[in-house]
This record gives structure tokens, C-alpha cells and sequence, in this order.
């Protein structure tokens, strides 16, 4: 159960639940052969729920804490308040679909999407939604005056 803002109206009280898919970057093989040019990545998948008076922040905490990868919250964009465009680089890409709802995958590039998303989600009492974050490669620029951690990309 989801302690933030009380129990949820959604799911038993659980909150909406999530369907989380997540791409990571594909490793290199560790006995020094090249890797094979169609390799993929394993996909992950996890269940669990979240509150529907989640923020943003709290959304993304929830997704990279579900993976075991804060790591990847500090080249995100997104996490520090920022909007993506097509030519933005995050440390991973943000998508969801809804199951027999909205079932072409719709990107998250601000909060607004965001919001857009679980209000979707929630027309339903069984709300429910499908998350895809696909992992990125970036280098990490660190900017003395902002304090921040800005990605580029990495060529």
C-alpha cells in the first residue's frame, strides 16, 4: 500500500498499477568477443502500484527505485525539472500505453504529460497503465553554476 496522501482510491486501495517495462543498454560480452550487431538487451519487467497524488518527481523516484537504478535520475532532464524535445537527451526515454485505452505508446517529455497520463489512467477504478523507459547513452557535463548535471550525447 502507498502511504502518500492516504489510501488510494484505485485498485483496493493500492493505487494505479503499473506495468513497468525497462530497456537498459545492452553490455559487452565479458569474454572480449565483439557483441553480435542484432544483440538486444533483456527487457525488465515489473508490477507494482503508485498513488494517484504522486508528482511527477515522485513518479520517476518510484520507476528507477522499482529497477534498482537511481543511477539514472542524474542525467535526467526530466528529473530536474527540465522538457525534452526531439533533440533532447535524457539518461532514458519515457513512453506508457493504457491497456484498451490508449494502446499506441504516448512519450513523457514534462509533467504535463505526466499529469495527462494518470488522469487517463484513472477513468477507470481498475487504473492501470503500461510504462516503457528505454535507457540511453549520455556523458555527463557538469556545469559549475547551475550545480546540475546536463547529458550529451555521446558519439
Amino acid at each position: 500500500m502507498n502511504s502518500k496522501g492516504g489510501e488510494s482510491l484505485y485498485n483496493n486501495g493500492k493505487g494505479i498499477k503499473i506495468f513497468l517495462m525497462f530497456t537498459p543498454l545492452p553490455t559487452r560480452p565479458t569474454n572480449g568477443k565483439r557483441p553480435r550487431s542484432n544483440a538486444k538487451a533483456p527487457t525488465v519487467t515489473k508490477i507494482n502500484h503508485f498513488h494517484e497524488d504522486f508528482g511527477f518527481r515522485d513518479f520517476l523516484i518510484k520507476l528507477v527505485s522499482l529497477l534498482e537504478r537511481e543511477d539514472l535520475l542524474e542525467g535526467s532532464c526530466l528529473y530536474q525539472g527540465g522538457e525534452l524535445d526531439n533533440d533532447s537527451e535524457d539518461s532514458f526515454s519515457l513512453a506508457y500505453t493504457i491497456p484498451r485505452h490508449v494502446t499506441v505508446q504516448v512519450r513523457i517529455t514534462n509533467e504535463g504529460d505526466f499529469v495527462q497520463m494518470r488522469d487517463e489512467a484513472t477513468k477507470k477504478l481498475s487504473a492501470e497503465v503500461k510504462v516503457y523507459i528505454i535507457e540511453k547513452k549520455v556523458r555527463f557535463i557538469l556545469l559549475h553554476l547551475a550545480g546540475m548535471f546536463y547529458p550529451s550525447d555521446i558519439s
